[in-house]
């Protein structure tokens, strides 16, 4: 088991009590020896007022309770990296305001056979959809390598790493208008080598507040080409189909016969049909996992 000290980072803006929820996720961390940092993104004067109102209520409930501002918004990844630069662990790891960690999360973590063996760990999630927490079954138990990131992000959107790690490769690109952490992953990897996810599910992603949000298609759409642009040197045209159709499917867009042309190849074969086979049997999918 690390001894060494974990930074918590939570960026937040404009929800309140989103962010008090995320608090006491970690409030209930069973391993205690961390720091948090509240790193706010120009919150309006109001909503700055509840967050400075709960960040006293908390602050008794951490040995190391740090809330930051930026005067104006600048994006959640300069709240982010505004909030690394600023941390005092060894280790560091990010928690999203309308997010939450299980109890055993950072335990899980800094008690791992894998923490000296790989440069960074990440776990599977919990997707809470205000209904049901569904497991996500991406990748768990493997290393996560360039090449498997080269074709999506099996990752996830948070990782467990040592600080220096993160700031040697420059943190979150803040011109990314998507895409961010998953960017972050492949310069990390390709500095540092393959970290490994464990085969948990310590991180909650609710998702709920988001379903009835019109997906912003023109920042995922610019964050690919962003994507495949800065790291053009390494990716082959397989990466490049793959990537194209991850982020149609990212979008809930129908696939037509003309993407599948495009962009379908020997690696991404099954998650094309996968994909199609849910869009036009919906409740014929759910019968069969009923089934199953």
């Amino acid at each position: 088991m690390s001894n060494k000290s974990v930074s918590v980072y939570i960026p937040t803006h404009n929800r309140p009590l989103f962010l008090e929820r995320a608090l006491q996720s970690l409030e209930k961390q069973t391993y205690r020896n961390f720091q948090v940092i509240v790193s706010d993104d120009g919150s309006s004067v109001d909503n700055f007022k509840i967050v400075q109102n709960i960040i006293g209520k908390y602050n008794s409930s951490f040995s190391d309770l740090v809330l930051l501002r930026s005067e104006i918004p600048q994006g959640a990844c300069h709240a982010r990296n505004k909030a690394i630069e600023a941390s005092d662990g060894y280790y560091v790891t990010g928690l999203d305001d309308d997010d939450e960690f299980t109890s055993s999360r950072l335990e899980v973590f800094v008690k791992s056979k894998y923490l000296s063996t790989y440069p960074y760990l990440s776990t599977g999630q919990l997707v809470d959809d205000g209904n049901k927490r569904t497991k996500s079954v991406l990748y768990l138990n493997k290393e996560t390598s360039l090449q498997a990131l080269l074709f999506q992000n099996v990752i996830g959107n948070q990782v467990f790493a040592e600080k220096k790690h993160i700031q040697e490769v420059g943190g979150f690109d803040e011109n990314f208008p998507a895409w961010q952490d998953y960017e972050l992953w492949l310069r990390l990897t390709k500095h540092v080598g393959s970290g490994y996810k464990l085969p948990y599910h310590t991180y909650i992603l609710n998702i709920s507040h988001e379903l009835n949000r019109i997906t912003n298609s023109n920042k995922s759409k610019m964050a690919v080409v962003k994507f495949i642009i800065k790291h053009k040197e390494i990716l082959e045209k397989k990466h490049i189909q793959t990537l194209y159709l991850q982020d149609l499917i990212n979008r809930s867009q129908r696939l037509q016969v003309s993407d599948l042309v495009k962009y379908m190849n020997f690696y991404n074969v099954t998650i094309s049909i996968k994909y199609m086979f849910g869009q036009t049997f919906p409740n014929l999918k759910n019968l069969l996992k009923k089934i199953k």
